[in-house]
């Protein structure tokens, strides 16, 4: 199954053919919540064109916080799209320590579009941030000593 899945005839071709307008839909729907001067656009060729209001950046001239919200835009953009057309019920988005090249108003930006997707997704933050952890409403800590890890719930 996993060898057809990503076969010719398997996942890619299937994007490419019938949901490639609606997934470039569901990114900049995303990025417009993190960050509304950025969007992206796929052709045919999976070939992704980056824009700064308005203007094509190369993506090494964007900055890693910029690399960081295309990344979240299309990990919520994909799993929408799953959830849409495919009836395929993701319920879960993990980010793991994505906040380690955003600024403040990035951590900020990041933050508050972590509590719109909270209304589609159950969403697994893993950060060092103090200041992030105290952002949310519930925290998993997770401490290690020597006979291994431990995790306790925490309310904010």
């Amino acid at each position: 199954m996993v060898v057809d899945a990503f076969s010719h005839k398997g996942i890619p071709t299937l994007i490419i053919q019938s949901f490639l307008d609606e997934l470039n839909l569901e990114i900049n729907d995303a990025l417009r919540q993190i960050r509304p001067e950025l969007s992206v656009q796929l052709d045919a060729d999976l070939n992704i064109e980056y824009r700064r209001n308005g203007n094509i950046r190369e993506y090494g001239m964007l900055s890693y916080g910029q690399h960081v919200y295309i990344s979240l835009a299309f990990k919520r953009g994909i799993a929408r799209l799953i959830q849409k057309r495919l009836g395929i019920d993701i319920r879960i988005l993990e980010f793991d320590e994505v906040d380690s090249h955003l600024d403040e108003a990035g951590v900020e930006a990041f933050s508050d579009v972590i509590r719109k997707w909270q209304k589609d997704f159950k969403i697994f933050v893993i950060t060092h941030n103090k200041e992030l952890q105290e952002r949310f409403s519930q925290v998993i800590l997770v401490e290690e000593d020597d006979d291994g890890s431990e995790g306790k719930l925490i309310s904010n």
